[in-house]
């Protein structure tokens, strides 16, 4: 306690004899960060609240499921549907946000910042979206909220073939995480398998602690094996929707996505066996 105390008092001694420069130093500092923030150009937000019914995309997708989209999950599939890129490329065109650039590189770049910027989120309400966006220029950043809330508009109109194509693809994008679980889930029963092949009640009292982690793991794999099953129901009824949605070009695209469902299935049968 008392060698605490001398070297706290050893400390002030010596922030007291060097009271003048950290003054002098945290001016220097002040006035540096005021001329900087003084420097910096206005930023102004313009934001526009849009109407959106995810629901007529996402829910005949989840039909019977126990996992329901949260709210995270339809701003993810209003974002993919509003904010992709060559909706952004044509705002950038459209509002002039590209005028400084002198190069394609440059133009990527204002793209790319562009969506960065321009955010969504729930607005307190089932179906109700706030779209912001913020620029230098307060006029250009309501002109691009604008444009980009009637291209949303105009997309509405177009049908809902591209809405299925859209959450085809957001749903393809699930299917893949959960196929990395029930790769991960196989990985845990195949260890199991072989840590626990020769396991007898004569091994001593490790035994009922081996299998307390033994059926901690079996757990695990059932639950991630059902969510995998849910996934493969929702990815099936996404590829339902859209074969009768349209014969569309995109059919090669279903192919493909069928044969990974496929064997995604042949996986989940193969663990059901095990």
């Amino acid at each position: 306690m008392h060698e605490n105390f001398r070297i706290a008092l050893v400390a002030l001694r010596g922030m007291w004899a060097h009271r003048w420069l950290g003054l002098a130093t945290a001016w220097a500092v002040g006035a540096a960060a005021l001329a900087w923030i003084v420097v910096q150009p206005a930023r102004y937000e313009a934001s526009a609240r849009i109407f959106a019914n995810t629901d007529s995309i996402l829910n005949p997708l989840m039909t019977g499921l126990t996992v329901q989209p949260n709210e995270d999950t339809r701003i993810a599939m209003l974002s993919r549907l509003l904010i992709s890129r060559p909706n952004v490329e044509k705002l950038v065109q459209t509002v002039g946000l590209d005028a400084q650039a002198r190069s394609g590189e440059d133009r990527e770049r204002i793209v790319d910042s562009v969506m960065k910027t321009l955010e969504i989120k729930g607005a307190g309400r089932d179906n109700l979206y706030t779209l912001t966006f913020r620029d230098v220029d307060p006029g250009r950043a309501k002109q691009a909220v604008a444009v980009l809330a009637s291209m949303f508009m105009e997309s509405s109109k177009g049908g809902k073939v591209d809405d299925t194509i859209a959450a085809k693809k957001f749903i393809d994008e699930q299917i893949a995480v959960y196929e990395k679980k029930l790769q991960e889930a196989e990985n845990r029963l195949k260890e199991f398998k072989i840590r626990y092949s020769g396991l007898t009640p004569g091994e001593g009292k490790d035994f009922f602690a081996r299998m307390s982690e033994t059926n901690a793991l079996l757990s695990q794999a059932r639950l991630e094996l059902r969510e995998a099953e849910t996934a493969r129901e929702a990815f099936r009824r996404g590829l339902a929707s859209e074969e009768t949605a349209a014969a569309d070009p995109g059919a090669g695209a279903s192919a493909g996505a069928s044969g990974k469902l496929a064997e995604v299935d042949a996986r989940i049968d193969s663990q059901r066996r095990n």
